[in-house]
């Protein structure tokens, strides 16, 4: 007996069990079901879990940039404390609390977009349930690792107003609290990282070349997108002046210039998104049905976020998953539309190869890339159980994150710095090395804060990098006892400590 195929286009009766909605939605719970089973076994990655912690600091009272010394613009660490709090009052724990949102944030956009799909005319039922699907899988598993860093949450607020915009150029009307609702949401995703803004331009340049109407421009979602916007930065200058006059320069100049990958990794991190792109097209170019406008949109916004992306100019994987996932959405509509098209056996051949392209690489990039978040293992919770089983306060003088986050967050420690990481030193490592401190204010600061902290926190265990390949160290290996003691304070509070042994590069100090 042979399988049964795959029919697009086909009446009510067709029997391909895409088309059923029971099928499609069974699907997709699957999908859900899987990532769910990967991700409450994964660690968080460790910018999210150094948010986690600010937010619960914040539900406790503390304050940002005084309490927390944190680089980035506070409206990511805001949107967590929600989070933190549930998790805290129901005892979960703000990890799984953080991962149930995610998924029920996804849920709600894919529910989104399938009914402005709906709003669409034109758009055969079987096609909008299996573009769902694809969809549904994108949103998924294309973070990968980096499943719940800030680009993440951007895709999943930004994505129903992208299809919203494309429902209503097409004569839908949503009512208008809806609308609003989900233009504040996109503009809180643009507002996470401002230099995203050529994403949303992308859209409504399309839009304006495909229906020609201005005053499509001025809908409810746009104009509830601006007031959440100028409500934003309002917040801003009345209550984060620490941030606007002392962090964001101390970025700039300390932050920016000595954190990233070369040119070549830069490259290579957005080489699968432009390649899907010129698949998204290839495959428009073969459709002009209902998903065509579709796969043009989608494509164009993954450009604009890949200017964002170069805008940066930082090579982090994480950065490149809001192109990466708008990429693969205008793949998946060419797809649908492309096997969907009336002329479906014109240039079989080219269709075919495209097809196969897509589905390749994209099987590609869910089997290289982890679904595991994998951070830095070489301090783990039974390192400190070896050295300090009883220690409640940690700190490790080290640039990576994820030398100490989610670490802190599972054993539910004490933090002993503002900051996340070491993140001053390769900028103090460039005006000192040895002798008198140099005549520079952010090197002065960086050293108060150090021994002002240590003052303040006394932590039991101290993991101090010792590795000649310290994480953006530009020449050799920094040498933070040696800076720290530039400090007249630091003596005394080091007379406290002794050496205990060396673990993975990093010498182990233990609290008497």
């Amino acid at each position: 007996m042979s399988s049964p195929s795959i029919v697009f286009n086909q009446g009510p009766d067709a029997s391909s069990l895409i088309q059923h909605r029971a099928f499609a939605l069974l699907t997709i719970c699957c999908l859900f079901l899987l990532q769910a089973l990967i991700r409450f076994q994964s660690d968080l990655v460790s910018d999210a879990a150094w948010y986690l912690y600010m937010a619960d600091g914040l539900v406790h009272g503390k304050h940002l940039y005084i309490d927390f010394i944190e680089v980035n613009p506070p409206l990511a660490v805001w949107l967590v404390v929600p989070v933190a709090w549930v998790g805290g009052l129901t005892g979960l724990g703000s990890i799984p609390a953080l991962y149930g949102t995610l998924l029920a944030l996804t849920a709600v956009s894919v529910v989104l977009v399938n009914r402005y799909l709906r709003l669409m005319p034109h758009i055969p039922a079987q096609n909008r349930r299996w573009f769902m699907v694809l969809t549904a899988g994108i949103l998924l598993f294309i973070p990968a690792g980096d499943f719940g860093e800030r680009e993440h949450f951007m895709v999943l607020l930004f994505m129903p107003w992208v299809f919203l915009r494309l429902a209503r150029s097409q004569g839908a009307k949503p009512a208008w609290p809806e609308a609003a609702i989900i233009g504040v949401m996109a503009a809180v995703a643009i507002c996470f990282k401002p230099q995203s803004l050529m994403a949303p331009v992308a859209v409504e340049l399309f839009l304006f070349w495909r229906r020609r109407k201005w005053p499509l421009l001025l809908s409810v979602e746009n104009l509830a997108a601006a007031a959440c916007v100028i409500a934003y930065a309002g917040v801003l200058l009345v209550t984060e002046q620490e941030f606007l006059h002392v962090i964001l320069k101390l970025g700039v100049k300390a932050y920016v210039p000595f954190y990233g990958y070369p040119s070549g990794v830069i490259w290579f991190g957005s080489l699968l998104t432009v390649t899907l792109i010129f698949l998204a097209y290839a495959l428009r170019w073969q459709d002009d049905g209902p998903f065509a406008d579709i796969t043009v949109m989608a494509s164009g916004v993954a450009l604009g976020f890949l200017v964002s992306y170069f805008i940066q100019y930082k090579g982090f994987a994480y950065q490149v998953i809001p192109a990466l996932t708008f990429a693969s959405v205008g793949c998946a509509a060419g797809v649908v539309g492309s096997m969907s098209a009336k002329d479906s056996d014109k240039l079989s051949l080219f269709r075919k190869g495209v097809l196969v392209a897509c589905l390749t690489l994209s099987i590609a990039h869910v089997s290289t890339h982890s679904q595991h978040c994998v951070c830095d293992e070489r301090i783990t919770a039974s390192t400190l159980h070896t050295y300090a089983p009883h220690a409640k306060s940690v700190f490790i003088a080290s640039t990576r994150v994820g030398s100490a986050f989610p670490l802190v967050v599972n054993g539910n420690l004490v933090w002993a710095s503002r900051l996340p990481t070491s993140w001053l030193t390769p900028y103090v490592a460039s005006k000192w090395q040895e002798g008198a401190l140099p005549d520079d204010e952010i090197v002065s600061q960086a050293l108060d804060w150090a021994v002002t902290d240590f003052a303040t926190f006394q932590p039991d265990i101290v993991f101090v990098d010792e590795d000649d390949e310290q994480s953006n160290a530009k020449e050799k290996a920094f040498d933070y006892l040696k800076f720290w003691s530039r400090d007249a304070r630091f003596a005394e509070l080091w007379a406290h400590y002794q050496r205990r042994g060396t673990v993975s590069g990093f010498a182990v100090y233990t609290r008497s």
